[in-house]
């Protein structure tokens, strides 16, 4: 599916149509293909527009939600704060014929933060996608919100979902497999 979708937005770049969005979907377990690596791989060297859903529904040792979480994807998929973060972004490429590389310096304070509030590091964010997540698969209108967010933020983007296998439905959610 990211292959896919990284065809059709390399075709809509192609006809300067830049600003379609174009959306895969994949779950946890399709992941670790390596045809999904490639294609993250390049996507995120092009950075099209084009935003990967993951589909987490594996169990985990630790809840991956919480209202801290909701709160961080609420704030870095509002457009005030891309705006604001385009803006300084451009500001410091300015700056970097002073000195160091202030963007470079700003990358890794990012990262940095980013792996401490999510303990862990992103291997996503290391492909050049942005990271958003994890949210609850299951809240409909609150993905609706997140993905129209996404819409407005240039580039490779993705959004880890959580979800059950069999939601709603108590035999599958007893017997997943």
């Amino acid at each position: 599916s990211i292959g896919a979708a990284l065809g059709m937005s390399v075709a809509s770049d192609y006809k300067k149509e830049f600003d379609r969005q174009h959306i895969a979907v994949i779950g946890d377990g399709s992941m670790t293909a390596g045809m999904s690596f490639e294609a993250l791989n390049q996507a995120g060297a092009l950075r099209n527009n084009m935003i990967v859903v993951l589909n987490d529904n594996c169990m985990s040792i630790d809840p991956n939600v919480g209202a801290l979480k909701e709160y961080l994807t609420d704030i870095t998929t509002s457009r005030t704060y891309n705006k604001v973060r385009d803006e300084l972004w451009n500001v410091l490429g300015k700056l970097s014929k002073f000195g160091p590389n202030p963007q470079q310096i700003a990358r890794k304070v990012e990262a940095a933060m980013k792996a401490t509030l999510l303990k862990q590091s992103n291997l996503f964010e290391a492909l050049n996608f942005r990271y958003f997540g994890p949210v609850d698969g299951h809240d409909v209108q609150h993905l609706v919100a997140v993905l129209n967010d996404l819409k407005s933020i240039p580039g490779p983007k993705l959004l880890h979902c959580v979800t059950v296998k069999g939601k709603g439905y108590a035999l599958a959610e007893k017997d997943q497999t």
